[in-house]
């Protein structure tokens, strides 16, 4: 009967010891998510003609944000695996996809055209 006790109450801790570590690791994964680099506000200013236009990006941790040009701002959505990051602006049916890189203050990326952007961190 002890011996029987002994291998229940081994399980038991052993079930424990595993549910902890699942839940460590859980969280160290659930943060990680969190800390996007882009996290702030962005500026980027375009030369156009005899124009320079402003375009602002701004990406909260909750995983919304927004990106104006002219001073025209519309609401986006993001994720970001600290490589691509898919953004949806509102009223869209898809995401668009930029392949970036965060270097010092800038973070920079191509677009469609392939003419590398670059925002600075404000």
């Amino acid at each position: 009967m002890k011996r029987i006790s002994k291998r229940v109450l081994a399980m038991v801790l052993g079930a424990v010891l595993l549910l902890g570590i699942a839940g460590i690791a859980n969280t160290q994964v659930g943060q990680a998510k969190k800390k996007s680099k882009l996290i702030g506000t962005w500026k980027c200013e375009y030369k156009l003609d005899d124009t320079v236009l402003v375009a602002i990006y701004k990406f909260k941790k909750n995983g919304t944000g927004s990106y104006s040009l002219a001073g025209q701002a519309q609401k986006l959505t993001y994720r970001d695996n600290g490589k691509v990051v898919s953004i949806r602006f509102e009223n869209a049916d898809t995401d668009m996809k930029l392949k970036y890189k965060i270097k010092g203050n800038k973070f920079i990326y191509k677009d469609i055209t392939g003419q590398k952007v670059v925002f600075i961190r404000q």
